[in-house]
Parts: structure tokens; sequence; C-alpha cells
């Protein structure tokens, strides 16, 4: 290689040797080869491919699982009766809504009953008694409304059942069984001294039972 570069090349009216020539040609391959490989890039480590891979897919591995709807009080088919005008129904859909809305009560006092029976002092809570009380009113719920009510704390289990007793002057049902209910056994020694004394005035059949009952200075 090194005699040929010495050779000596005619042209334009000098000599020029070989080496001139091939020198810088060579030159301008190596530098064109240097650029190539530069310019392509290389392959990937299997560990990179690998956490590419995972990085790809870490937002759907790591996004929350959807809660589960919560299940309505009522079925999609009594929610769509309920938003009817009621002139609008048919008399089998307004019996069937009816059906569903006492359905939903007495699953609403059952719950509300075992709640007080599980903790009598439940009862203390004002908004409480007052859905026992409203509950009272309805011949549908009315029982399960007053056994949590003599399920009560002393004195105000008691107190609650003589109110539903005495606060009207119409009979019903309701009535009959709170008045039953304040002179239970289990039900009656929770009662309150003055409590005591109106219920035994209740009772009393003759002047010596009125003095038995009341109270003595």
């Amino acid at each position: 290689m090194l005699a040929l570069a010495k050779l000596p090349v005619r042209g334009a009216g000098s000599g020029i040797s070989l080496g001139m020539v091939l020198v810088p040609a060579l030159v301008v391959w190596v530098g064109l080869a240097c650029l190539l490989l530069s310019l392509k890039r290389p392959e990937p480590a299997p560990n990179e491919r690998i956490a590419t891979g995972s990085s790809a897919t870490a937002p759907e591995l790591s996004a929350p699982v959807p809660a589960p709807v919560a299940e309505k009080p009522t079925s999609p088919r009594l929610a769509e009766l309920a938003g009817k005008s009621p002139d609008s129904l048919s008399a089998k859909e307004l019996v069937l809504l009816a059906e569903g809305r006492a359905d939903e009560q007495r699953t609403a006092v059952k719950t509300l009953r075992a709640k007080v029976e599980a903790s009598p002092a439940t009862l203390q809570d004002k908004a409480v008694q007052t859905q026992l009380l409203h509950f009272v009113g309805d011949g549908e719920t009315a029982r399960d409304a007053l056994s949590a009510l003599a399920a009560g704390p002393a004195p105000l289990g008691p107190d609650l059942l003589y109110e539903v007793w005495t606060g009207t002057t119409q009979r019903t049902d309701a009535t009959d069984l709170a008045r039953a209910l304040v002179y239970s056994t289990d039900v009656r020694p929770k009662a309150s001294a003055a409590l005591s004394v109106a219920l035994e005035l209740r009772v009393a059949e003759s002047c010596e039972s009125y003095k038995r009952s009341c109270p003595r200075r």
C-alpha cells in the first residue's frame, strides 16, 4: 500500500503522488463511517425493554378499582312509578306503589327497633324518638315502634309509652298495646316515681286505693 501511495499520478501538467489522492479520500470515508455509526441508535438492553413495558402499563395497574354501586332503597320499577303523577297510574300500579312504600317503612322501623334493642341509650336521641312516634301512627309499623319504646332505658321508655297511650282521646290498637306494655312486668319497674303514681291511680277502684296511691309528704 505504501509503494502504491508513492506512485506518481500524471494530471494537470504536474506530478502528484497516489498517496496525496488516497489519504484525503480515506479520511473522508472514515469520517462518514463514524457519522453513520453515531446516528444509528443502539438496541435497548433487555432490562431497559422490560422497564419501558412496565412503565407503559403502570397507570392501568395502579388505577383504583371502581367502588360498587350502592343498592337503591327502592326498585327501579317503584322509583319509576313514584316519579309519575298518581292520576296517570292504573289501579294496579297504585297498589304496587303503596305496597312498595309500606315495605320500605316496615324495613326502616325494624332496623330502628333492632338498633334500640341493641343499645337502649339510642332512644335518648330526639331524632330517634320522633321517628318512632311517627311510626306509631301507622298500623303497619306501630308494633315494632312500640316494642322499641319498651326497650328504652328508664324512665324514658315508659314515659313515651304513657304519652302514646294518653296523648289522644282516640282508642286504637296502638294505644291499647302501649297501655299493656307500660304495665308489663319488665317495663313498669323502669317507670319514674311520678309515673308510677299515675299508673296506680289509673287502675285504682276505691277510695282506699286512691289514698294508697297518692304520695305522702
